[in-house]
């Protein structure tokens, strides 16, 4: 694979630099021109690649939902295909800490979940990112119920539930910091998933 075009490693740097930036101040916070200096960019370089500041939103809601796609597949990937074991790992890729733990992406989704209430394109482009997201889930969970339970009914229920969990555990850990300890989400909802299919790993 050759490498990146300039322009997409310099959006790439741009949109970084606004998870950034609104990790620490918010949306409203995130000037262009703080975005620019987060970035080591001049500012007319950031509207060069992105019209305004919420296009560069729009692109960093892809860049999210992306990483947390590779962490999902590098970890699946060690899960030898066995059910359970890839739902375990869409849990830890989404709440684990690990070396690719990302405590600032975590700020910058919950961020952009409060604009989604606010803004209708904002809006459209979240829900069509954690509309993949379920998908995948309800197909690991439907595929985790046949192998423990011989069905996969209810799978609907219980990636509804793991989602919520997912998406509430992301709030109160940058909302309320120093509520939840360090690794006790990716354990909490494991044991949720694992009351779901009976207590039977």
């Amino acid at each position: 694979m050759g490498r990146p075009s300039n322009t997409v490693q310099r959006r790439r740097e741009i949109t970084h630099a606004l998870e950034r930036v609104m990790a620490w101040q918010g949306y409203s916070g995130a000037t262009i021109a703080e975005v620019a200096r987060v970035a080591g960019l001049n500012p007319g370089l950031v509207h060069y690649h992105f019209k305004t500041k919420q296009e560069i939103l729009l692109a960093l809601i892809e860049q999210i939902a992306e990483t947390l796609e590779r962490r999902y597949r590098k970890r699946v990937a060690q899960a030898g295909g066995e059910p359970v074991a890839e739902l375990v790992a869409f849990i830890q890729a989404h709440l684990a800490f690990g070396a690719d733990a990302d405590p600032t992406l975590v700020g910058a989704w919950v961020t952009i979940g409060v604009e989604a209430i606010a803004r209708g394109e904002v809006r459209r482009a979240y829900t069509r990112a954690l509309r993949r997201r379920s998908i995948e889930l309800r197909r690991l969970c439907r595929r985790a119920l046949k192998a423990r339970r011989g069905s996969g009914r209810g799978a609907a229920d219980m990636s509804l539930a793991l989602a919520g969990a997912i998406e509430g555990l992301y709030l109160t850990s940058v909302a309320a910091p120093g509520l939840i300890a360090r690794g006790s989400g990716a354990r909490a909802v494991t044991q949720m998933a694992r009351g779901f299919l009976g207590g039977l790993w």
